[in-house]
């Protein structure tokens, strides 16, 4: 599938434009999401756990 110059420059300019603005989003908030979200990464591993563990049963299980 090929793209036209237009399609890929307004591509470029909307990836330029959304990393800039979520940049700056973060570096706007980051001292609230500091004291709001201090225990959220201990969340953020057990469900990444969770998926591991349960995507490993699903796969390795079925040779019961």
């Amino acid at each position: 599938m090929h793209f036209s110059t237009g399609q890929v420059v307004f591509l470029l300019f909307f990836v330029v434009v959304f990393i800039a603005a979520m940049t700056w989003a973060f570096l706007r908030d980051k001292s609230s999401n500091d004291k709001h979200y201090k225990g959220a990464w201990k969340i953020l591993l057990i469900v990444l756990a969770s998926i591991v563990t349960l995507s490993m049963m699903i796969r390795f299980g079925s040779n019961i």
